[in-house]
């Protein structure tokens, strides 16, 4: 009875776990406990599929899903939307149809917050290319500047604002935060205009906005939004005198080239 939430939850997979049974149901279990426990619970997972056994895995985690899932089900209103291979399944969760939308939406409702105090909100977000337009496609080895409109309800003291680039999984291929150069931020009531230009060049594929404000002492979170503005970057570069050369697309992201090779000896 002294038991919280959490433990409860630990405690209810280590029974089910250890019963070998033949279907083991996992509803969000994962959303608690800390890495160790996280990392034991994928592993008894696939330990448990692997010997022939069901596991109907239920989560809003698009990373860990396909970690251990081969298939996957969406369900909308109560009913299945989708059902098959795992990578299809997560992108008709992220509603393919969006990914592949040429219309550029920069507000942001305010239910798509995964987590907010109402402190402070992110209303816009978009994407500016070199000519400083709004764009939802870059051109390969195109850099850009992400925009966000933070509006702002309380005074904010010792604050961070973090970046992410995410692929069309949702998992997170590259991340900026504000407290890279050792200085908080202070806010006062009021909308604010965040400009971040980015010094990545990412490579061809589709992929999406997430970003967040949170206080950085406790790191207890203000705002989050972890799937916004899908965009996608091409294959030919914006004059057309270059273009990413291999069929396949190995990673999301390309490293500065540098390159020095001499005979050695």
């Amino acid at each position: 009875k002294r038991y919280s939430s959490g433990m409860m939850v630990r405690l209810g997979f280590a029974v089910a776990a250890h019963l070998e049974p033949e279907i083991l149901v996992i509803d969000e279990v994962l959303a608690v406990g800390d890495a160790e426990f996280q990392k034991k619970c994928i592993g008894k997972m696939k330990e448990v599929a692997s010997e022939g056994r069901t596991v109907i895995f239920v989560s809003h985690n698009m990373s860990s899903i396909r970690n251990i899932c081969s298939k996957g089900i969406v369900l909308k209103n109560g009913e299945i939307n989708f059902i098959g291979d795992v990578n299809n399944a997560i992108l008709n969760y992220r509603n393919n149809d969006e990914l592949n939308n040429k219309n550029i939406i920069t507000d942001i409702d305010n239910n798509l917050s995964s987590y907010s105090t109402g402190e402070a909100k992110f209303q816009k977000a978009h994407i500016l290319n070199n000519d400083n337009v709004t764009v939802n496609e870059l051109f390969y080895q195109e850099k850009f500047i992400i925009n966000t409109k933070l509006m702002v309800y309380k005074e904010l003291n010792n604050i961070s604002i973090s970046y992410y680039i995410v692929n069309q999984y949702g998992e997170v291929v590259s991340s900026a935060y504000s407290y890279s150069d050792k200085k908080l931020l202070d806010f006062e009531k009021g909308l604010f205009n965040i400009d971040f230009k980015s010094s990545i060049t990412l490579l061809p594929g589709n992929y999406a906005l997430s970003f967040s404000i949170y206080h950085f002492f406790s790191g207890l979170c203000i705002d989050l939004i972890d799937f916004f503005y899908p965009f996608k970057v091409l294959r030919k570069s914006k004059g057309g005198d270059n273009e990413y050369p291999w069929s396949r697309v190995k990673g999301y992201i390309e490293m500065n080239n540098d390159w020095n090779i001499n005979k050695d000896g």
